[in-house]
């Protein structure tokens, strides 16, 4: 691995967060479960004469329980599968659930293609807008078209019948900026944003209509059909399909008014409609328990939700299922070894001139132990996030030649750090 990447993984990890790509680096424990998301779920996806349903998954979880870590997971083993990724943090101002014409253009906007730099491991910036380039050129980097070829793949897409007729136009009008006759590079850029714009609302229908002969805007009644065109879009244009993942949803429901709360479960229940009536589309929604349980704002409120979602289970996660709980899953002291001998490797390729001061597998398997015997069973902290955390603090005390501290005390101070965080 690229030392650069390496590092961005243990600074990531040394302040409590997980990495952007990276997560399988150095995970342990959940591989059959994980297995079994692949077979079950990603996969189904890549078989474009398939005609299953796509599907929608609930993750629950208390907090430092692998929620988000998970997503990671999720995310890189779908851009393996070659589908396209939205990863989205549910934020009552940016992304709020109870507007869904607005969740779909965080979906939007947050889109990203299975290209990552392998040297780096880093993720490039990619929008929406990329991936309509991309299925014009191909592999290569162009600015321009000939007017025949670009209204050859114009016609060809409209003939598409299964993608919204509107959201064709839009491609197409898209595609028409690579045009020669379509100005300089600032007229360029500036009609592409307004094509793009359409997707998150912006404008008015007048403007639209006048200028890329679109009948309709982008709002809650058509943004859920116009996500199951994104979906269709991204087969046809050589993708497996989407992925949606969206996580913190608890910050989102348990802030919410009455009424708000109201529209945000009837969105939900019209998703999960939409996606099991659908195909190429996964979703998958991470909360807390809470959002399953609690009487004030969780799906109890709503009982048609209830019943499609189910209740919680009181087992570890089985990938057919579902709910996930989280929660529930088993973890072995084995597991916790591996994951910090993972861990010393990505320290070794980030600080290469430590890599003779920091402890050997014996030694590091005895620490991880120790931590496991000084942990106690109802911690504020989860096990896996202060497992990380200390291994990470034992290193840098290593590398440093300062004297690592007593067990007991490194619980201390990396539990108050995680708290605090």
């Amino acid at each position: 691995m690229d030392q650069t990447h390496a590092e961005a993984i243990i600074e990531s990890l040394r302040k409590g967060l997980p990495p952007v790509i990276g997560v399988n680096e150095y995970s342990a424990g959940d591989t059959k479960f994980l297995a079994s998301i692949k077979a079950r779920h990603l996969q189904k996806l890549s078989d474009v004469g398939s005609k299953i349903r796509s599907k929608i998954r609930f993750v629950s979880g208390s907090w430092g329980s692998g929620k988000t870590h998970l997503l990671a997971r999720i995310r890189e083993m779908s851009f393996d599968s070659n589908c396209l990724v939205s990863s989205i943090q549910l934020d009552r101002n940016a992304v709020p659930f109870e507007h869904f014409e607005r969740l779909f253009y965080g979906i939007i906007k947050r889109i990203s293609i299975p290209s990552i730099d392998q040297s780096t491991g880093l993720l490039p910036e990619v929008l929406l807008s990329e991936v309509f380039r991309k299925h014009l050129f191909g592999v290569y980097s162009s600015e321009s078209i000939e007017t025949e070829a670009c209204e050859e793949a114009c016609k060809e897409l409209m003939s598409r019948h299964e993608i919204d007729i509107d959201f064709r136009r839009i491609v197409c009008e898209f595609w028409r900026t690579y045009l020669p006759t379509s100005g300089d590079t600032t007229a360029r850029e500036e009609r592409r944003g307004k094509v793009m714009n359409w997707f998150g609302g912006l404008g008015t229908i007048a403007s639209y209509r006048r200028e890329f002969n679109v009948q309709k805007m982008v709002t809650r009644e058509t943004a859920r059909d116009l996500l199951v065109s994104l979906a269709r879009y991204a087969r046809y244009a050589g993708y497996s399909g989407i992925v949606v993942l969206l996580d913190e949803a608890e910050t989102n429901f348990s802030t919410m008014r009455k009424s708000q709360l109201d529209r945000a479960h009837n969105n939900l229940l019209h998703l999960i409609n939409t996606i099991q009536e659908s195909i190429g589309i996964f979703v998958v929604f991470a909360s807390t328990p809470d959002f399953f349980t609690d009487e004030r704002y969780g799906i109890k409120l709503y009982g048609a939700l209830a019943q499609r979602i189910g209740t919680l289970p009181t087992w570890p996660p089985i990938a057919v299922q579902t709910v996930w709980n989280l929660d529930y899953m088993d973890s072995e002291v084995t597991d916790y070894q591996l994951v910090a001998w993972k861990l010393r490797s990505l320290y070794s390729i980030a600080y290469p001139m430590s890599d003779d001061s920091i402890g050997d597998r014996e030694s590091l398997d005895q620490f991880v132990s120790s931590l496991c015997d000084v942990f106690p069973p109802y911690g504020h902290v989860r096990f896996w996030r202060f497992l990380v955390q200390a291994v990470i603090r034992r290193f840098d005390m290593e590398a440093d030649g300062s004297e690592v501290p007593y067990v007991q005390q490194l619980y201390s101070e990396v539990a108050s750090l995680a708290e605090q965080g």
